[in-house]
């Protein structure tokens, strides 16, 4: 599968504002311009061009910490009520191939 027309944010090169990402056996094979992109006959094609992908992020969401207060063996916090979480800041992305896809932020307003 090629990712096309996206805005790419890698974790370890240089953000490219309209570019390509293979995605092959569930991994990354490879990420560049549109320019750079060669012919791409028999692969599937997923035009992103509304969206920004972060290849290698890793989402690892967890609330580890934040709920073992009040659940009965914590000692003497045991009967403290639990901290509410945080509001939630948008629905959470997971991937199988560690790249987060994300819509483009639109014009503040």
């Amino acid at each position: 599968m090629i990712l096309v027309n996206a805005a790419l944010v890698p974790v370890e090169s240089p953000a490219v504002e309209r570019g390509y990402l293979k995605i092959e056996g569930g991994k990354i094979a490879a990420l560049g311009p549109m320019e750079e992109l060669g012919p791409t006959a028999g692969e599937e094609v997923m035009d992103c061009s509304d969206l920004t992908v972060y290849p290698g992020f890793i989402d690892c969401h967890t609330h580890m910490g934040m709920w073992e207060d009040g659940l009965g063996f914590e000692g003497p916090t045991a009967t403290r009520r639990p901290t509410p979480p945080p509001p939630s800041c948008g629905p959470s992305t997971r991937s199988t191939t560690g790249t987060a896809a994300l819509p483009r932020p639109g014009p503040p307003g």
